[in-house]
Formats: structure tokens, sequence, C-alpha cells
């Protein structure tokens, strides 16, 4: 499967430094918060399909485009969160079909991938969605980084050249990101179970000390206090 294209690197290659940074950014941030802020990304990415979609259609039928596309791109970004796991289907769908395509042309069994990858990707979906938005991240991000250090400069020759290169950075980094998302996410719940108990250990002392008068028995400090104080205190 070829995803270093000729043609995308060479109109990428033609964009502004600082829209190459924007992309390079934004490319670094899928792929390290993919998970962690996954309903924003998928918010942002219905809601921009929505309004593209809109005006499409509004130049087609006519009448007031700006408004068909604003109002479609509104209703897109409200029905994203619902329509999350179906776009999850339809992605992990699309790529198993194409990888089954790529790698076994002769194969009439691409709807059949279609459904087994759409299956795995809804029944999985915290590790599916991790695995595209790390993939989605580290191309967009190679991409531009290819095109700003490709500026005025052929990209035919490097693009035959590096393309090996390419699909192997793109692959290895697509695994380090799930890699690094899941250990994000599992330090991000440790955390957040620590400050749980941390809270309930808290609310656990007030209630021992407003209900018995007496200090916790583990915490030295509050021991001391206690003993060192004088009865009218």
């Amino acid at each position: 499967m070829n995803l270093l294209d000729a043609d995308l690197l060479a109109e990428t290659a033609k964009l502004s430094p600082p829209a190459l940074g924007f992309g390079l950014t934004v490319g670094v941030l899928v792929w390290l918060f993919g998970w962690r802020w996954h309903r924003f990304w998928v918010v942002l990415t219905i809601t921009i399909i929505g309004g593209l979609a809109g005006l499409r259609t509004g130049q087609i039928v006519g009448g007031h485009m700006l408004a068909f596309g604003l109002l479609l791109a509104i209703s897109a970004g409200l029905l994203a969160l619902e329509l999350a796991r179906l776009l999850s289907f339809l992605i992990g769908g699309v790529l198993c079909a194409l990888i089954v395509q790529n790698y076994f042309p002769e194969g009439q069994e691409r709807w059949l991938a279609f459904l087994v990858g759409g299956l795995f990707s809804v029944l999985l979906y915290r590790l599916g969605t991790m695995a595209i938005s790390s993939f989605s991240g580290t191309l967009l991000a190679l991409y531009c980084g290819a095109g700003w250090l490709l500026q005025n400069q052929p990209q035919a020759d490097w693009t035959e050249k590096n393309r090996v290169l390419f699909h192997a950075i793109l692959i290895s980094s697509t695994l380090v990101g799930v890699l690094v998302q899941t250990l994000m996410e599992r330090w991000v719940k440790r955390r957040a179970q620590r400050k749980k108990d941390l809270a309930e250990q808290k609310l656990k002392d007030a209630e021992r000390e407003r209900k018995y008068g007496l200090p916790d028995l583990a915490d030295p400090k509050k021991m001391l206090e206690r003993l060192t104080s004088r009865p009218g205190d």
C-alpha cells in the first residue's frame, strides 16, 4: 500500500511555512492526545466534513450556499458524538478492505473484510481510536515535515528514494503512538484514583474528629497536636 503520493507532496510543499508548522503541530497533537481528546477530534472532523459537504451541495442545488453549509456543519457537530462509533466502524472497515485489496488483489471478500474491520473497530473502540489517531497524526506530520524540507526542491526523486523509509517511519510511529497513549491513559487514571483516595481519607478523618474528637492515629503530627493542646483550647 503506497501512502506517499508525489503529487500530494508537491502540493503540500507549496504551502507557506506557518501553514506547514501548524499542520505539523496538529499532527503531533493528534498522535499524542488522540484518545485523550478523541471527542474534540471527532466533533472537529465531522463538523468540517459536514461544512464542506454543505458547501458542495449548495453549489449543486443553488440557493444560499453559505447558510446551507453552516447549518449542516452545526448539525453534524451536534450529532458528532452520537456518530463517533459509526465513524469508527466506517474507518476501520475501509482500512481493512484496502489492506485486503492491496495484498490479495484477486480476492472477492472485500465486503467481508470491511465488515470484520468495522466490527473490530467498534468492539475495540478505545484501541481502534488510538490506532487511527496515531496513524492519522503521523501521516499528517510526515507530509507537513517533508513538505517543509522540500520547499523549492524537486520532490519526484525524493519520493522514489525515500518511499520505504517513509512507510517504515509511519508504521513504527503509529505503534509507538498507541503505546504512548496507552501509558498516558493509565497514568491519568492512577493519578485520578490517588486524588480520589486522598479526598476520601480526608473526609474520613474529618468525620472521625467531628464524631469522636480523636485524631487519625496514622498521622503523628495530628496526634502530637492533640496531646500537647490545653484542655481549654
